[in-house]
């Protein structure tokens, strides 16, 4: 992937001072509307001096087989690391019901977190809210009432959910016991809403009754629905309660059904990917769920755009009760791939959206890769474990079973004759020093006293006394900056009006 540079010698400047690495480049959060995706990158703070820009644009589709490029939203210019009048480091994104798109940033060491809102409509940027700490801001999703829009916020690592007022302009705190927050969905907008959080080093799945956030309340109690087979990094809910989670280092993507009791089912499982997020994903508002996929197990990282169209029709069939992925159609692919490294696949027919699901991938990456299934809110799939296949016979298998057990007592007696011949010779030795000391030890010492005179004198020039121990290797705790604790804080005349 690559940015649309102003011109080809910003771009050259840039990789000659290494402030630009293609190679670098992560998606972190995605959103979708309209015809554009917008994705915030993974910057990491200064830890990540190579991602000029965390938050891009690309289009949903192409006329064209060249890769896309990565457009910096809203401009170049609103961009710069290090200055708090501009967008730092993007984090969570969310488009509202009026079409603004919502960007947490994260700030940096000298600047706090902020929250933006774009009005897509004409790119409109403002300011609309700065919080008391910087760092560590994460994940994003916005509840819109009739009294207001509310957004809560993931404070990575934390024990606690961060709430902002759009209405007030003000944000808090609601402390959430020993749950240290780190991704978080929001059920579909019948109430009573719940919001789901994953851990930031669990695999419980909790969640909290966004009333108690709404309140204002001191600190809510998280309640444990279930287990996932891994620890969440990213978790999304659709319109119809399904809840999507990727895990980290995982190359799957599981789902449940909310209405029904804590089952998984398997969405999209991939190939070796050799990354620790490889995916994020994103809901647009007709109900298509889009991903992106990230393979770095080749020199040059390796990306994929995916899609799978759930048209109202479709949720009424259900899916089949094994995890075999259903066919599908492969209409226009978007292009969205390193240009130097990846082959992209040629263009087809475009296809009109169906009542089955549908998927638009830009590059096949390995042969037979795994397609998306088809999108399910109605009955869960238990997951199937394939079976290892072997091809001898189970007379072979018996035989060498027997040949191994046979081999046992064997490997056994020279393991101990081993050792044994080995304590015979560490006895012989000592034996051979004890003696040398005794005979010649002695011979030595009488003759030195013999020939010591009283003129004689001994000078020492260090003595040593203390007692020495055994080495010990010590180890320095480095721990990353942490930032402050985050406080109630009211408007003032220094915020930016909303």
């Amino acid at each position: 992937m690559d940015y649309e540079w102003p011109s080809e010698a910003n771009r050259t400047q840039a990789l000659e001072a290494g402030i630009f690495k293609p190679e670098k480049i992560t998606p972190l959060f995605m959103t979708v509307y309209g015809t554009r995706i917008f994705l915030s990158l993974d910057k990491f703070g200064s830890y990540n001096k190579s991602i000029p820009v965390s938050l891009v644009s690309l289009p949903t589709s192409s006329a064209s087989s060249a890769s896309p490029k990565l457009t910096p939203f809203p401009s170049w210019d609103m961009h710069e690391y290090g200055n708090c009048e501009k967008i730092e480091e993007a984090r969570g994104i969310q488009v509202d019901s009026v079409g603004r798109l919502w960007v947490l940033d994260n700030g940096s060491k000298n600047c706090n977190s902020k929250l933006w809102t774009i009005d897509l409509a004409n790119n409109h940027t403002k300011l609309i809210h700065r919080f008391s700490f910087h760092d560590w801001m994460h994940d994003l999703v916005l509840d819109e009432t009739p009294n207001g829009t509310l957004a809560y916020i993931a404070y990575w690592g934390e024990r606690n959910i961060v709430v902002f007022s759009l209405e007030r302009n003000q944000s808090w705190i609601v402390q959430t016991t020993e749950n240290t927050v780190h991704t978080i969905a929001l059920s579909p907008k019948e109430e009573p809403r719940q919001l789901y959080i994953g851990k930031f080093n669990s695999k419980g799945l909790y969640s909290i009754s966004v009333s108690a956030l709404r309140n204002g309340t001191e600190s809510a109690n998280p309640e444990l629905i279930g287990n996932w087979t891994a620890i969440p990094y990213r978790m999304l809910m659709d319109n119809h309660g399904t809840l999507y989670a990727a895990f980290w280092g995982n190359n799957q993507i599981l789902s449940w059904n909310t209405s029904q009791p804590f089952e998984v089912q398997r969405f999209h499982k991939a190939g070796n990917l050799d990354n620790f997020k490889p995916f994020t994903f994103a809901l647009d508002s007709s109900g298509t769920f889009w991903m992106t996929e990230l393979n770095k197990t080749a020199s040059m990282p390796r990306y994929r755009l995916l899609m799978a169209a759930d048209n109202a029709s479709s949720v009424t069939t259900a899916r089949p009760s094994n995890t075999t992925n259903s066919p599908k159609t492969a209409p226009t692919p978007v292009s969205f791939s390193i240009p130097t490294t990846t082959t992209m696949a040629p263009e087809s027919t475009p296809v009109t959206a169906t009542a089955s699901t549908q998927i638009h991938i830009t590059t096949d990456i390995v042969e037979n890769s795994t397609q998306l299934p088809e999108l399910n809110h109605t009955t869960p799939a238990n997951l199937s474990i394939p079976t290892t296949t072997k091809s001898s016979t189970p007379a072979e298998e018996n035989a060498a079973t027997e040949e191994q057990e046979s081999n046992i007592p064997t490997k056994i007696s020279n393991k101990k004759r081993k050792i044994i011949n080995t304590v015979i010779r560490l006895i012989v030795l000592s034996s051979f020093v004890i003696l040398f000391w005794l005979v010649l030890g002695r011979k030595w010492i009488s003759s030195t006293l013999q020939n010591t005179t009283e003129d004689q004198e001994m000078s020492v020039f260090v003595e040593n006394n203390d007692e020495v121990g055994s080495a010990e290797v010590q180890f320095e705790e480095i721990t990353l900056p942490r930032p402050f604790r985050p406080v109630q804080r009211s408007a003032d005349s220094s915020q930016p009006a909303v």
